[in-house]
C-alpha cells in the first residue's frame, strides 16, 4: 500500500475511534436524561414518557388496565435533619435498590 493509503486509513480508524467515543458519550446522556442519578430509578421525565404509552395502549385495548403507585418515605425530613444529607442519600439508594428487586422489569 501506498504511503497516502496507509495515511488515509489512519486517519479513518481514527475518526472511527472519535465516533465510538462519541456515541457512547451520547449513550450515557441519555441514561442520564431518563435516570436519576442518585438512585439510578427511572426519573420524571421517564415516568411521563412511559405514562403516555402506557395511556395509548389502554385506549387502544380497553381490557387491559393499569395502575400507578406513588410512594411516600415517611419521615424522611427528619432522615435528613438528624443524621445529615449523606444518610439521607444512602436511604433513597437503598430504597431504590428494594424497589427494583421487588418490582418485575416490566413494572
Amino acid at each position: 500500500m501506498s504511503q497516502e493509503t496507509l495515511q488515509l486509513i489512519a486517519e479513518l480508524e481514527r475518526d472511527n475511534a472519535a465516533l465510538r467515543s462519541e456515541v457512547a458519550q451520547l449513550r450515557n446522556f441519555r441514561t442520564l436524561a431518563l435516570r436519576d442519578e442518585l438512585t439510578g430509578l427511572a426519573n420524571r421525565r421517564s415516568l411521563y414518557k412511559r405514562l403516555s404509552q402506557e395511556i395509548s395502549l389502554a385506549a387502544r385495548h380497553p381490557e387491559r388496565h393499569f395502575s400507578v403507585a406513588v410512594i411516600d418515605v415517611n419521615h424522611f425530613k427528619e432522615i435528613n435533619d438528624t443524621y445529615g444529607h449523606a444518610a439521607g442519600d444512602e436511604t433513597l439508594r437503598w430504597m431504590g435498590g428494594f424497589l427494583e428487586r421487588t418490582f418485575r422489569h416490566h413494572d
